[in-house]
This record gives C-alpha cells, structure tokens and sequence, in this order.
C-alpha cells in the first residue's frame, strides 16, 4: 500500500459537504417546485399545494444561499476581496488626507 497524503488536487472534505448541500438544495428545491405547481392565477391564499410549492423554493434559495456562503472562505475568494477593499481605502486615504 503506497502513502495515503493529499496531494495538491484532492478535495477538500469541507468543499466536498458544501457542494453536496448545495447540490441537495438546489435539486430538491426544483423537484419539490416540479411536484407541487403554482396555483392557476396565483391566489392572495394558495392551497395546501402552492404552500408546500414555497416551502421548496424556500429551501432552494435559502440553503442554496447558506451553502455558497459557506463555500465562499473555502475558496479564497474572501481574501482577494479583502485586499482589494484595502487597497481602495488606501489610495482613498491618500487622495482625502
């Protein structure tokens, strides 16, 4: 048996659970919205089906949403924009002072 380290392209466990839970969402979201129609002209007070049809929508966006802003430190992307934003505050801070 050869030696079991992760190498530079493994996958991260925590991107792994992430993009599993936004996979989940996402398709659960839009086979729940599937199974469960919008009522005919959406009335004020839907039935039983257009409540549960939002119930879908509503754990497609918000765990969708919750699953990027858990992926989003994970890929480096926070601290580009960090930088970016210092380095603005910066230039700022010399053109005002």
């Amino acid at each position: 048996m050869g030696d079991r380290r992760r190498g530079p392209l493994a996958p991260d466990p925590m991107h792994t659970t992430h993009v599993a839970l936004l996979a989940f969402c996402v398709g659960a979201g839009y086979a729940v919205g599937g199974a469960f129609p919008c009522d005919p002209g959406l009335p004020r007070h839907g039935s039983w089906r257009q409540n549960i049809h939002d119930m879908g929508g509503l754990l497609e966006y918000v765990g969708g949403a919750y699953a990027i802003y858990r992926l989003l430190p994970l890929t480096g992307l926070c601290s580009v924009i960090r930088r970016e934003h210092a380095g603005r505050r910066a230039k700022l801070r010399t053109h005002v002072g």
